[in-house]
């Protein structure tokens, strides 16, 4: 999870970040997680991950700023993916299923895809730091 959820995030950021550099201007978008601010229960490893990610674009951002380079979180809650798919016990693919029944359903992919267009497309002098997202019925 670390190699996936914080390497990434560098092997990203050290992909793009020189030619920003160069270029005076960018934007870096990195994926967060509301269980980085508010810790999902037995999500241990997960939630440090994305604290992980919240922490380093938050220094990124202030090490790039005078660059011109924008840094962002988008720290969405609860999403529909597939990856409940790929979980074999039943027992928490049915608490999962009911969770987010209770919370009138998951974000969809398009409703991220549509707030990463959002904060890309903001004028450049404007950096939204972090973006902290849920479906209105998710109360955690």
């Amino acid at each position: 999870m670390f190699a996936v959820n914080v390497d990434g995030v560098i092997n990203g950021v050290q992909a793009c970040l020189e030619s920003m550099r160069q270029q005076r201007r960018g934007t870096i978008i990195n994926m967060g997680s509301l269980g980085a601010i508010k810790p999902l229960e037995h999500h241990g490893i997960y939630n440090a991950t994305k604290a992980a990610v919240h922490s380093l674009s938050e220094m990124l951002r202030q090490e790039v700023a005078q660059s011109n380079i924008r840094v962002c979180v988008l720290a969405p809650g609860a999403i529909n993916t597939n990856l409940i798919n790929t979980t074999k016990n039943p027992e928490i693919v049915a608490g999962h299923k009911s969770y987010v029944y209770s919370i009138g359903g998951a974000l969809s992919a398009n409703d991220i895809a549509t707030l990463l267009l959002t904060i890309y497309q903001m004028p450049q002098h404007i950096c939204i730091r972090e973006l902290v997202v849920g479906a209105t019925q998710q109360v955690v």
